[in-house]
């Protein structure tokens, strides 16, 4: 029996574990945490930092393994360590810490001619100077993290050193990068890459809400664009994926396309997490991935696959204010509407939700299939709408937030009348006199209903009904 070691135990490397088990390969599975929800479906489990390299390569010898392979999270460089000192298929540990690092990545690109946004590398906060070199608006972000963590925009230069703050907390090497915002559609790119030929295995338009931050509200698979832009765009990432150094393994790209050009935001070397390569892609084409990315892995080319166009998939995600969560309703058992594939959630009764400022804090995903692109979306839409994250009553964050003045207002009647997950205010106030067992007219009547609702939306509103028995 062949040993795979994957490095995460969370739901971005379930599709990986998976794919092992149907190709007869033990997965030998490392997560920092003892309680990683899926540890269960590996075939042995096993407590490990996976930012220790030196960690995981005394395991790896142990365990014999055949390959290493770090699927949808940020740590290239321990998967490259390892098989680099074994002689396993990977990319160089180099490769793996310049594409871990932001700056350096940007350079590499722009010195062989690809557009990428001008930046500066700010090592400590007195390096303000070099942002005058930049023009508005600019973003501000860690250079080694991931899941939007501590990224920004700002307007003006006022907001920098809160924004420097923020970004520096979620820098490991405690860098920051600044760049100019350049407007343009977003695409998800993923590619398995082989003797330093790449593969596309997935591309998908990405929705992002919430500025200034960088809240991925989910994406659609096949794309909009039509197969001529689709295929410039490959064919640009392609090129930038071999210009890093990216002979073997996966490569995930956040490009953009810009009045200016296509836009190399920037390229991992790991196959994308969340839901792009192991559910929205294969729903729509056909295609599972992760079985030749583990091929890749123990030095075995891909098996050839036929794309299909199957249908149309689509990811939207739960969000939340901030309070602890009493419990989740499942509004007409969604769950179980035609298409709907998945609804996952991220959080539990009794953890703490915030207001999201990067990726890692959404709640949840619903995925759709369905052969209509608008049917797929509207699917999605109206299942994580029904799925109700109720908070406990008199909660001190929650009444903070609502308080709050920071500009936000999930309502403003006359301007903005549907909510983040795109449901209107007659619908929320529907919702809520179901849940409650309230009328308009007894909802009407109790303190504060309104202002809260208007500002947070159906929790809000169901929260200060439930504060005000």
């Amino acid at each position: 029996m062949v040993d795979l070691l994957i490095l995460g135990c969370g739901i971005s490397q379930v599709p990986t574990i998976r794919a092992a088990k149907k190709l007869n390969i033990t997965s030998i599975v490392l997560d920092g945490s003892a309680s990683a929800v899926f540890r269960n479906e590996a075939d042995k489990f096993i407590v490990c930092d996976i930012k220790n390299h030196e960690a995981v390569l005394e395991i790896a010898k142990k365990e014999k393994i055949k390959g290493i392979v770090c699927p949808g999270t940020d740590f290239p460089y321990t998967a490259a360590y390892v098989a680099q000192k074994l002689g396993l298929p990977g990319i160089s540990p180099a490769v793996a810490l310049m594409c871990q690092n932001k700056y350096l990545q940007r350079q590499v690109l722009k010195n062989v001619g690809f557009f990428v946004p001008n930046c500066v590398l700010l090592k400590t906060k007195h390096d303000f100077g070099k942002v005058d070199t930049l023009n508005l608006p600019i973003v501000i972000k860690p250079v080694d993290s991931m899941a939007a963590r501590g990224a920004r925009v700002i307007d003006n230069y006022l907001g920098f050193y809160k924004a420097y703050k923020e970004a520096v907390s979620f820098s490991r090497t405690r860098q920051v990068i600044a760049e100019e915002f350049i407007e343009g559609m977003e695409f998800s790119i993923d590619a398995l890459v082989f003797n330093n030929e790449v593969f596309i295995v997935g591309f998908a338009d990405r929705h992002f809400m919430l500025y200034p931050y960088f809240i991925e509200n989910g994406h659609t698979v096949p794309s909009i664009l039509n197969w001529e832009a689709k295929h410039y765009i490959c064919e640009t990432f392609k090129n930038a994926v071999k210009s890093l150094g990216i002979t073997m393994g996966a490569a995930k790209g956040d490009v953009k396309l810009t009045s200016k050009g296509i836009m190399i935001g920037e390229i991992a070397a790991r196959i994308s997490g969340g839901f792009l390569s192991g559910w929205t892609y294969p729903y729509s084409s056909g295609v599972y991935p992760h079985e030749n990315l583990i091929r890749l892995h123990l030095g075995e080319p891909p098996v050839t696959w036929i794309e299909e166009k199957l249908g149309f998939s689509a990811e939207r995600v739960l969000l939340s204010i901030p309070g602890k969560l009493k419990e989740v309703i499942n509004l007409n058992n969604t769950s179980n509407y035609p298409g709907i594939k998945l609804i996952h959630l991220h959080v539990k009764p009794g953890d703490e939700l915030h207001f999201p400022c990067n990726n890692a804090q959404r709640c949840g995903s619903v995925i759709s299939f369905s052969k209509g692109r608008s049917d797929a979306i509207y699917r999605a839409q109206v299942a994580a709408a029904n799925t109700i994250l109720r908070l406990e009553p008199n909660n001190k964050e929650t009444l903070k937030w609502l308080k709050a003045d920071d500009g936000f207002r999930m309502y403003s009647p006359g301007k903005k009348e549907t909510d983040w997950h795109d449901a209107d205010i007659a619908k929320n106030l529907e919702i809520i006199t179901e849940i409650t067992g309230k009328s308009i007219q007894q909802i009407i009547k109790i303190k504060n209903f309104w202002e809260y609702f208007y500002r947070g939306g159906i929790q809000a509103g169901i929260f200060s009904i439930d504060s005000n028995p």
